[in-house]
């Protein structure tokens, strides 16, 4: 797809976008504090209750050095003796979740963890409620009623009163065991 506007609606559309983008990015940087600069020179001290003029503002200092990412938890599930845990993982034992104080921080709980949050107590049961009205009679369960029969394959299948067929029952291997018991 093309970046190139195709009326003019998307021209401004884009143009809006573009300028937001930039207003951001110079609001942030804005924000940003700088180094402190030199301090000027004092000014001469004025009568109480006057304020003396204001000096002018130093040079800007030499930018700091990058700091480093800030340490994040992990969250690593049910505490599980066998795993080796590090510095600020998250486990779950007992309804409550504990946070790693250092790396290898021994069994869970325990003077290398530190509580999270807790499971809370169960609440009062509340008020028993009114019984409620009595339930539709349920359909009656099938019954079997009859049997059809294979005799080339050995089977015999159910035939329900409600006129279904249930799984057939295999019976070769009842007649087989039975031949060789009666030998």
């Amino acid at each position: 797809m093309s970046d190139k506007p195709h009326t003019l609606t998307d021209a401004i559309a884009i143009s809006l976008a573009i300028s937001q983008r930039c207003l951001a990015e110079v609001r942030a940087l804005a924000r940003a504090p700088g180094p402190p600069g030199a301090r000027g020179e004092c000014g001469p001290v004025g009568e109480p209750g006057e304020q003396g003029e204001r000096g002018e503002q130093g040079e800007r200092g030499a930018p700091g050095e990058a700091g480093k990412d800030a340490a994040q938890i992990t969250i690593r599930g049910t505490f599980n003796a066998e795993t080796e845990y590090r510095y600020l993982d998250v486990v779950m034992t007992g309804g409550s979740s504990f946070v790693a104080r250092t790396d290898k921080p021994g069994p869970c709980p325990g003077d290398g963890w530190q509580l999270y949050s807790s499971a809370g107590r169960a609440g009062k049961p509340g008020q028993k409620g009114e019984r409620g009205d009595r339930g539709e009679r349920g359909q009656a369960a099938p019954t079997i009623v009859d049997w059809k029969t294979d005799l080339v394959h050995y089977r015999a299948t159910p035939v329900m009163s409600d006129g279904s067929k249930a799984p057939p029952l295999e019976l070769r291997g009842f007649f087989e065991q039975f031949q060789i018991e009666a030998r």
